[in-house]
């Protein structure tokens, strides 16, 4: 006996309705049956797209997201898919979804009658194309929350069965894209190891100097306006909140990288020296071992007979002659790796690159991909 029932998945439940009108518009089931009023009616003829929603349905493996006009689809359209609107987007929280804070940012909602069906289009838009996924992570100490950035690689979703490493940043907003983008075609091409990439931002509401600087130094230095000193405990919120996040939430290995530039290679020294098996592998670029009267040289440290890689880099210019007039950080770079490379650490690798021509600014880079090259080169 054939089945005039349609199943569907809206809210995270499975809904079921029997005997479906079959002239029943999409827009008449949202807005009558459901309740669900966001979605609007502007033209009735699809050509406004006023009345935009999102069905998503698993094909190869995948959720591909199609925006529709709901005013000239059926209801029966459901069947076998999940139904997303304009009032599912934002999260649990309250907050804005990202497609909608964009809206806002950048005054995008005109009268806004339109404006729902806008964000539902782009909403698509990014859930089909977008190259990564981003995450809000509360730190239950703080208080604070910290977007998280991830990139999947290449071979994620064909192959369900493979665990992956996990590359994670500091700088988010500076380190994700050049660490993306750079390892991109090494990886997709075989030259290097697949891995998931996983960028940890500054906290919501800070700006990035005041957060970093609060972050990843080790100590507090009353020279400095900006709150220092908190690295034990952001050191503390990464370990017990974000690696539990990844792990539930993708297929990873038990092969952890760090990845810092300037003050973030300053924090990566100090998780080494107190916490070093919080990661595999380190990689500093241009570290600033001048903080706090080079304190993290003096730092005592208790012998790890742990097998560890250990790559540090610095600018040729990041001298006081050339272009670090402040600090030379040529210098600290070499303390650091001598600090690091000591009798304590008999089974740590280091290997540290002085990349010719480049300053401050321009050094991580090829600190990035040269670091991660070693790492994850294929033998």
């Amino acid at each position: 006996m054939t089945s005039n029932a349609i199943k569907f998945v809206w809210n995270n439940k499975i809904f079921k309705i029997d005997n479906p009108d079959p002239n029943e518009t999409l827009l008449n089931f949202i807005r009558l049956k459901i309740k669900k009023t966001g979605t609007k009616e502007g033209c009735a003829e699809g050509g406004c797209g006023a009345c935009t929603v999102v069905l998503a349905e698993l094909k190869k493996n995948a959720l591909t997201y199609k925006a529709i006009n709901a005013c000239i689809s059926f209801v029966t359209i459901l069947q076998g898919k999940q139904l997303i609107l304009v009032e599912d987007l934002s999260n649990n929280n309250g907050s804005l979804h990202q497609v909608q804070k964009a809206m806002v940012d950048y005054h995008g909602s005109q009268c806004g009658f339109c404006t729902p069906g806008f964000v539902m289009s782009l909403f698509a838009m990014q859930k089909n194309y977008s190259s990564y996924n981003e995450e809000n992570i509360k730190d239950s100490i703080s208080d604070r929350v910290y977007p998280i950035f991830i990139k999947l690689p290449a071979s994620y979703k064909r192959n369900n069965t493979k665990s992956y490493p996990v590359i994670y940043l500091t700088d988010a907003w500076y380190s994700f894209q050049i660490v993306s983008g750079a390892t991109r075609f090494p990886m997709n091409s075989g030259k290097m190891q697949e891995a998931i990439i996983v960028g940890i931002s500054y906290s919501k509401g800070s700006k990035g100097s005041s957060s970093r600087v609060r972050d990843y130094t080790h100590k507090k230095d009353s020279s400095w306006k900006l709150q220092t000193g908190k690295a034990l405990e952001h050191a503390t919120f990464i370990e017990g909140s974000i690696f539990p996040f990844i792990k539930s939430h993708y297929r990873v290995n038990n092969s952890r990288t760090y990845v810092g530039n300037s003050l973030g290679g300053l924090f990566g020294a100090y998780i080494f020296l107190t916490k070093p098996d919080m990661f595999n592998n380190y990689i500093l670029g241009s570290p600033s071992v001048w903080y706090s009267n080079s304190d993290i040289l003096k730092l005592k440290s208790k012998p790890n007979l742990n097998t560890h890689n250990i790559f540090i880099a610095v600018g040729a210019r990041e001298t006081i002659e050339l272009d670090s007039p402040q600090y030379d950080m040529v210098n600290g770079a070499n303390k650091l790796a001598s600090k690091l490379s000591g009798e304590q650490f008999p089974n740590v690798k280091v290997k540290l690159l002085t990349v010719e021509g480049a300053n401050h600014e321009t050094a991580f880079p090829t600190t990035a991909i040269q670091g991660l090259y070693w790492l994850f080169k294929k033998q």
